[in-house]
């Protein structure tokens, strides 16, 4: 119920705003937070963050599809350029935090969270340890969705500290 309303708040918010409309990219970091879902520290010592944001207009941007590399993914997310500069001239961005839902990956939602960035959000999303399509899932990681949170803010904080980054 709280992802679903979050979720539709993100949307909102997205859709009443049209601010950039030009390239976007994405960077991917670790974190080791302490505060970062303890509970699942057997599976994953780190949670991967992925940071999707308004990209400098040279750009070249690549395909992100999620499945197998035959030529038919199973999920086209959209276009980013990996690791791009940042749009020139904007010291400070609005934040919106994406979590991903039991068994996804913060690119399996890369659809809604490239198009805020192109809207010029800064995007922070995580891959939930033991609760992502990567990890070897979990009880704690299928039933402690309050750790979502901590995951979430241990990423902010990564974000507000790495030097590429933490203009926000």
């Amino acid at each position: 119920m709280i992802r679903s309303f979050a979720t539709a708040i993100g949307m909102l918010v997205a859709a009443a705003s049209h601010v950039y409309a030009g390239p976007a990219g994405e960077i991917r970091r670790l974190t080791s937070d302490p505060s970062a879902s303890c509970a699942m520290r057997s599976i994953a010592p780190e949670v991967l963050v992925t940071i999707w944001y308004a990209a400098a207009p040279d750009v070249i941007e690549h395909e992100v599809t999620i499945g197998p590399p035959s030529g038919k993914p199973l999920f086209d997310a959209g276009s980013v350029a990996l690791n791009a500069a940042f749009t020139p001239g904007e010291d400070r961005r609005l934040v919106v935090l994406l979590s991903h839902g039991y068994g996804g990956k913060a690119r399996m939602i890369g659809w809604f969270g490239i198009k805020m960035a192109r809207d010029g959000y800064l995007v922070v999303a995580v891959d939930h340890p033991g609760s992502n399509g990567a990890d070897k899932m979990t009880v704690a990681g299928a039933v402690l969705s309050w750790d979502c949170a901590k995951d979430l803010r241990s990423a902010l904080n990564a974000a507000e500290q790495d030097q590429t980054i933490g203009r926000i």
